[in-house]
């Protein structure tokens, strides 16, 4: 059994995050007069408001004949909202597409990492028979996909913001189905053809998907240098053609260049300011990561 469960692991492990999801998108509805609703956090309550109106026919827009103004930040998946509502569900139920997509993606994502997970660890060199290496340590390594697996199936704040509707789940899945191109790209010295395209794409689920597109981009520049210019001219340009078209849209439609929350948040806040924010929310998570992230990276260091 045990032999079983260790061939099947991410089987299992599957198994288990998806009676997770299940119960934490049950336990997040509320019933209200005998009947169940399912809810979505704040934020993409919005986005659904948006995505209700223009699928009734009212336009992008806060409330039928309201001003346009842009009070969501996720406009793709606004759209794949907006799709949703056209199914035939009470509104009581709306919501749970959404959540089961949250869901779905995070599957995928999950299958994803464990891809890329075997793929680094098939790449790093095994001990040579001359070294020193006892069993337990040789099989450290075959616990990688593994552990990664289960602490990205079970990271608390994917799941809370995925699995109550925002578009995190979408982008996780994307960001990690590009570092798989992108590692393929560089296993075969070639570029997969979609790659670039679908990181201009990411940036209209959310456009900071900039920063991880870019720094793919570069990655791939340096992983195949024989092919370091096309791959910085095609990359980067097609993640500027995508904001670009996205920025010019948003201009004609809503008569800003950006949504109203950027201006809401960041309008009026010293530069200084903000770094020295971002800087100290970037070290409480580093540090939040560090009790799972840098004792495994220490012990690879020992290891080796």
């Amino acid at each position: 059994m045990f032999t079983a469960i260790r061939r099947h692991w991410f089987v299992w492990l599957l198994v288990g995050y998806v009676a997770y999801a299940l119960a934490f998108i049950f336990n997040s509805s509320v019933v209200v007069d005998g009947r169940r609703y399912f809810l979505l956090v704040d934020d993409a309550m919005i986005s659904m408001t948006y995505a209700r109106n223009l699928a009734q026919g009212f336009g992008a827009v806060w409330f039928p004949g309201a001003d346009p103004v842009q009070g969501y930040s996720n406009p793709l998946w606004m759209l794949y909202m907006a799709a949703v509502h056209f199914l035939p569900l009470p509104p009581e139920l709306i919501s749970l597409p959404i959540q089961l997509t949250g869901a779905a993606l995070i599957c995928g994502t999950l299958f994803l990492v464990k891809v890329i997970t075997e793929r680094l660890a098939e790449a790093t060199p095994l001990p040579k028979a001359r070294d020193k290496v006892s069993p337990s340590t040789v099989n450290l390594s075959g616990l990688a996909p593994f552990f990664a697996v289960l602490l990205t199936a079970f990271y608390y704040p994917l799941n809370e913001w995925t699995l109550r509707g925002m578009e995190v789940g979408l982008m996780a899945f994307g960001i990690t189905l590009a570092v798989w191109a992108a590692l393929t790209s560089a296993a075969g010295a070639r570029n997969q053809w979609w790659l670039f395209p679908f990181l201009g794409l990411l940036t209209t689920v959310r456009m900071d998907a900039v920063v991880p597109g870019v720094v793919i981009v570069l990655w791939l520049a340096w992983a195949i240098p024989e092919q370091r210019r096309r791959t910085l001219a095609i990359g980067i340009g097609s993640i500027a053609i995508f904001v670009t078209a996205q920025m010019l849209l948003q201009k004609v439609y809503y008569h800003d260049w950006l949504p109203n929350t950027y201006y809401l948040k960041v309008s009026g806040i010293p530069l200084v300011r903000r770094v020295v924010w971002g800087a100290y929310v970037l070290f409480y998570f580093l540090a939040g990561l560090g009790f799972w992230l840098f004792p495994m990276i220490a012990v690879h260091l020992v290891v080796d």
